[in-house]
């Protein structure tokens, strides 16, 4: 058990460098401009109303359970987050904020 966790330690260290990135907002966020991290943060609690809402009303309706559907969603939205291309965001960001 304690290699398997020096081994996820190590290569939790070295993630930076494989993966070519300038800094840790980038590789948890995608970007390290602060005004993309602001619309990216506003559009990921969009994301997650969005999905909570849906999957509490229709996935997670026969279980009675809300913590499935805030697992799920939070889920998603992280992942929505870090896989949108920051022009789409920027693009878009009028509507973000509006919203």
């Amino acid at each position: 058990m304690k290699r398997g966790l020096a081994v996820v330690l190590f290569s939790l260290l070295l993630m930076p460098l494989v993966a070519a990135q300038t800094s840790v907002l980038d590789i948890f966020f995608g970007t390290s401009e602060e005004s993309v991290l602001l619309l990216k943060a506003m559009y990921t609690a969009l994301v997650f109303i969005i999905f909570y809402k849906v999957s509490k009303e229709s996935v997670f309706k026969e279980t009675r359970d809300a913590r499935f559907a805030t697992v799920f969603s939070l889920i998603l939205s992280l992942l929505t987050m870090r896989f949108t291309p920051d022009s789409v965001v920027t693009a878009f960001g009028w509507v973000i904020t509006l919203i």
